[in-house]
């Protein structure tokens, strides 16, 4: 059968079709392309949670929203308290393992002297059986010429066996210093990435500019003091001057109709449509996804703007691009409505929040106390109360274990002094053993046989390099036990800073008010509120204290009607199921466009509005969902400059 029989059909087709596709070039001014994006801040950092140990971390400092920093200013800090505990722990771990060391090395040190003792009486033995060995057999029975010859021989080998014992002795002196020295070393690098995580637990400020928060997907709301936070994550961001920056979206099939240079109008969606007429300045090399918008590939494309064109432009608007669009400008007529209806509740300026302590291998704990929702609370007050017996159970086995090193601390001081008297006897008695060889070794030779002499020599020069082995080894052993002491102490020191810090986490976990105010419940991952018996995870704020007299319109307002609304517009807030109403000013307008919620992708601004400062009614309270009626007819007449008022 011939092969060309077998050419795939599809491959056929797929050539056909390719032959009668049209040039890009034919249909590049024809095929309509609009393009969806945002204005972004060109000159924006990121405020990025630091790196902790624990994941989720606790945000314990957030510079409020829309407040001015400078550079060098600290933005964000994250709790460290952990890594604080962790890194007096491995310094004491480091102290501890050199004592270690130390004491090994030692006992290693006196084991190569006992082998070097042992090295040099197998040596002095082997020295008087080659003197033995040396005598004429003439002059002696054949019986002790044999015998004679053979202790020499055994001396030998005895000696040979104590070159080795001695070369083992000082290899494991060696493999045990590098293993110390590798224990430290690990040490050292845990201590070093404590440290690190220490010092970068606060994100600091490269430019100035004004803190926007973040929203949080995972929480499903805007990330402040007190929020749990996984590291990584970004947090808000830092935005500084006007200089603005548009950023489209071009699906792949719409990539080939796009280029750099391409002259776009800009439509914005939150002021009517206003058209900006600008250029691509460039277009990303490959495509990435975009969850939030479906199970497409996008290529990143940006524009710049001038500082006429990007005034009164947030970050976050939304915007439309259309590279082909007609000279005539697409604005939306101006809404002639006289009232505008916002959504929000009643926040607080002022607020604490309310968080078990962070405890050393506790990850987990019981509430067991929790003041109800709406409680008047004044400040140091408790508010809250977590289980303590987990901590209260490694409180005791922590004294347990104190009590236990110090009994074995003073039975180790008593063994220290036997062992101290038993090697000072050793050395006396060393010393008196070189004073008996020197006084018999100082005999005239001439009256004494040559073979008892050349005896008496080779002892005197063995029991001086005794006595020398020995006060080294008395040395190295007055160094193990000051080692092996200091070790010790170093266990009851580190023992007794864990007991201090879980006697102050004991305490802890009876939190208290920082400020007046009222309760605030707080909500699990699943989104019911804490109550008494709820299992809380290390770090999680399970309520928080509003100021009652900080008490503020916290609202927000649809991208399309955000032009609508002013700094200094008045308005009502109706709140109750009686309808009772107050009035209220626009203070405030966010620095930032944001998506409304987790799963909502609609495009909203917040809007703070202030309230009185006297006679607020007794039920409006942190928390309390609201409606807000704004006057547009006056929010008409206030200048553009107005609108771009910041939190």
């Amino acid at each position: 059968m011939s092969a060309l029989k077998w050419v795939p059909v599809a491959l056929c087709l797929h050539a056909l079709a390719f032959a009668q596709t049209p040039p890009v070039n034919d249909t590049k001014s024809s095929r309509p392309v609009i393009l969806s994006g945002e204005v972004q801040a060109a000159d924006s950092q990121s405020i990025i949670v630091p790196p902790s140990n624990s994941a989720p971390t606790v945000i314990r400092f957030f510079v409020p929203e829309g407040q001015a920093v400078k550079k060098g200013d600290v933005v964000l800090r994250i709790d460290a308290s952990s890594n604080g505990a962790s890194e007096v722990k491995l310094q004491q771990q480091l102290e501890q393992a050199k004592a270690r060391a130390a004491r090994e090395l030692s006992n290693q040190r006196v084991l190569i002297l006992d082998a070097q003792i042992a090295l040099a009486q197998a040596r002095a033995a082997l020295a008087k059986a080659r003197v033995d060995a040396a005598l004429p057999s003439k002059f002696l029975s054949a019986l002790d010429f044999d015998r004679y010859k053979n202790e020499a021989q055994r001396a030998a080998a005895d000696y040979q066996q104590k070159q080795r014992a001695l070369e083992a002795a000082q290899l494991a002196a060696e493999n045990a210093a590098r293993d110390f020295k590798v224990e430290q070393e690990t040490i050292g690098i845990d201590l070093a990435y404590t440290q690190t995580l220490k010092s970068k637990a606060e994100v600091i400020a490269q430019q100035d500019g004004i803190v926007v928060h973040g929203f949080s997907d995972w929480r499903g709301r805007r990330i402040d003091e007190g929020e749990s936070v996984h590291p990584g994550n970004e947090a808000g961001k830092i935005v500084s001057g006007s200089k603005r920056a548009i950023v489209a979206w071009a699906l792949e099939a719409d990539r080939n109709y796009l280029s750099a240079g391409q002259a776009v109008a800009v439509f914005v969606d939150a002021l009517d449509d206003r058209r900006i007429n600008t250029v691509i300045t460039s277009i990303s090399e490959t495509p990435e996804p975009r969850p939030q918008w479906g199970t497409g590939q996008y290529f990143t494309i940006r524009m710049e703007l001038n500082d006429a064109q990007a005034q009164d432009l947030v970050p976050g608007m939304s915007i439309r691009v259309e590279p082909n669009a007609g000279a005539t400008s697409q604005a939306r007529v101006r809404s002639t409505v006289k009232s505008l209806q916002l959504e929000g509740e009643i926040g607080a300026e002022v607020r604490s929040f309310v968080a078990p302590p962070t405890i050393p291998d506790v990850w987990q704990h019981t509430l067991v106390m929790l003041v109800p929702e709406g409680t008047q609370v004044q400040a140091q007050q408790m508010v809250a109360k977590f289980d303590d017996k987990q901590v209260r159970t490694q409180l005791e086995s922590n004294q347990l274990r104190i009590e236990e090193v110090n009994k074995q601390l003073a039975q180790l001081r008593l063994n220290h002094a036997e062992l101290e008297r038993q090697i000072d006897i050793a050395t006396q008695e060393a010393k008196a053993n070189v004073e008996r060889a020197e006084r018999k070794a100082a005999q005239p030779a001439e009256l004494i046989k040559r073979v008892d002499y050349d005896k008496l020599v080779i002892d005197k020069k063995l029991t001086s390099e005794l006595y020398d082995l020995m006060r080294a080894k008395q040395g190295a052993q007055a160094d193990s036990r000051a080692a092996e002491l200091k070790e010790k102490l170093i266990e009851v020191t580190l023992l007794s800073n864990e007991s201090k810090d879980l006697e102050t986490a004991l305490d802890k976990l009876s939190v208290r008010a920082t400020n007046p105010g009222v309760v605030i419940h707080g909500q699990a991952f699943n989104g019911d509120k804490f109550t008494t018996g709820s299992q809380v995870f290390q770090g999680l704020s399970v309520a928080s204290v509003a100021d009652t007299r900080t008490l503020r319109v916290e609202a927000t307002v649809n991208e399309a009607d955000s032009g609508l609304v002013a700094v200094g517009q008045e308005g009502i807030v109706r709140f109750g199921t009686s309808g009772s109403n107050i009035k209220a000013k626009v203070s405030a307008l966010g620095n930032v466009y944001r998506r409304k919620g987790r799963s909502q992708a609609s495009i909203v601004r917040d809007v703070l509005l202030e309230l009185p400062a006297q006679n607020l009614p007794a039920e409006l309270k942190p928390g309390l969902v609201i409606q807000v009626a704004l006057d547009v007819e006056r929010a008409s007449q206030t200048s553009p400059a107005a609108l771009a008022g910041s939190l």
